[in-house]
């Protein structure tokens, strides 16, 4: 009786472990939105098993979505507040992208939040947009949005580019940046100083204790005489240094004027959060 019960509960046990692994496992079905149905069943399998790999890889979350009823003009919003709405992203910032093919608008638009804002500059972001392009000729919806992941795959690993910034795609303000990467002599340099640091400090820390244990006194007042005779205040020179300050560049400007290089445009949706991104027509 006993052994039946003993079995009984290990059997339990087992189903309790077993369904708990599938009630946490991700359902990665519901980042794929194929409203415009262009995607076969190959192609939807292959996209889930790609953005389960960049979330255990990088823990992003990609949202890809086909659509042909977006209102005229507006794509970005309708990416953003997908995303937004969606509760999608793993870590507290929300970090992902959403990957909209708007057929109605004939555009695509990617949508960057939390971390992947800095990651992909404006310059990547459209990398990204063409990645794929001879597949979307031929309408191969499927593989055009697997070479997107892959290019995005390596710009993640990559991370921030040196001197990337983030900015105010309306104004051109700076709001995040820029961003510094240390190279290969100065990360030398950074140990060689903290390891001087360090062999200093043991040496004045060794040289205390010694003097604590050996201490010499020496007798001021028996062997140490001053006389004051004459005090003077000598003026030697006077030194005037100028500085000239810069003139403020950042203000006034839109937002295409910061499209190049390092940076990464930003706006806020309607719900108030930031995303970046950009669009092509397609």
């Amino acid at each position: 009786m006993v052994k039946r019960i003993v079995r009984i509960l290990i059997c339990l046990l087992l189903f309790v472990l077993l369904f708990s692994q599938f009630a946490l496992a991700e359902n990665y079905s519901k980042y794929i939105i194929d409203d415009a149905k262009v995607l076969d069943s190959e192609s939807i399998e292959a996209l889930e098993s790609k953005i389960e790999e960049l979330h255990k890889k990088h823990n992003i979350a990609v949202v890809l979505t086909t659509s042909n009823v977006v209102p005229y003009g507006k794509t970005v919003e309708f990416t953003d507040d997908l995303y937004e709405n969606g509760g999608y992203g793993f870590d507290g910032a929300k970090s992902g992208i959403a990957y909209l093919i708007d057929f109605n608008n004939r555009e695509i638009h990617i949508s960057t939040a939390g971390r992947m804002i800095g990651i992909l500059n404006d310059a990547r972001i459209d990398k990204l947009l063409y990645a794929g392009d001879s597949y979307l000729s031929d309408k191969q919806y499927g593989k055009t949005m697997l070479s997107m992941l892959d290019m995005l795959d390596d710009f993640v690993k990559k991370g921030v580019v040196e001197g990337g910034y983030i900015y105010d795609e309306q104004t051109g303000e700076i709001i995040g940046g820029p961003h510094k990467v240390l190279g290969g002599n100065e990360i030398i340099i950074a140990l060689v100083a903290a390891i001087f640091v360090f062999v200093v400090l043991v040496f004045f820390v060794n040289r205390s204790y010694n003097l604590k244990y050996n201490t010499y006194n020496y007798n001021i007042e028996n062997n140490v005489s001053v006389e004051m005779i004459d005090t003077q205040d000598v003026f030697l020179r006077e030194e005037v240094t100028r500085t000239r300050r810069p003139k403020n560049t950042s203000g006034g400007s839109g937002g295409g004027s910061r499209s190049s290089g390092s940076g990464s445009r930003s706006h806020t949706s309607s719900g108030g959060t930031s995303f970046g991104g950009g669009s092509r027509k397609f």
